[in-house]
């Protein structure tokens, strides 16, 4: 990320922490989601790895549309969610580098440097928690089309 980090401006040290507290809450939630979404999503192509070794296959040429659908969206949001989680990681890393140097007050070019990159990061941890469930959603709905069309008539004689 180029130029000069966005800073956000508080009035009052009470907004200050308030933001702070909030803004872990949301990271905390996105970490939870994406957890739940990734533990989903593996048994959904665990689900579909069991359909393709199966000896009596029940994918046919009238649901294979939907069932390419559900598990290359899940497979997509499976690699989101590890990209997310080492994007957390990366972000988390360079946030305590940002605190040492602070506490140091040495290298004040390093340390806007470092908040920049954290910006990004933290742009970029969004962006992959939204494909993740962006994909996550939509490999969802694939798979309960899959599933309609497979067991339909099943439940709705």
């Amino acid at each position: 990320m180029s130029g000069k980090p966005r800073k956000t401006r508080f009035r009052d040290d009470k907004n200050r922490e308030a933001f702070a507290r909030w803004r872990a809450l949301a990271i905390e939630q996105m970490t939870s989601t994406s957890t739940m979404m990734f533990g989903l999503v593996s048994a959904g192509i665990a689900y579909a790895l069991t359909l393709l070794s199966s000896d009596k296959s029940i994918v046919s040429d009238n649901n294979a549309f939907t069932f390419k659908l559900f598990t290359w969206s899940f497979v997509i949001s499976f690699f989101a969610g590890i990209l997310l989680a080492f994007n957390r990681l990366q972000s988390f890393r360079r946030t305590a580098r940002i605190i040492k140097l602070r506490d140091d007050a040495s290298d004040l070019e390093q340390l806007s440097d470092l908040r920049g990159d954290v910006e990004f990061i933290d742009w970029r941890s969004w962006l992959l928690f939204y494909v993740q469930l962006a994909t996550f959603a939509f490999g969802g709905g694939s798979l309960i089309a899959f599933l309609w069309n497979l067991y339909g008539t099943k439940l709705l004689p």
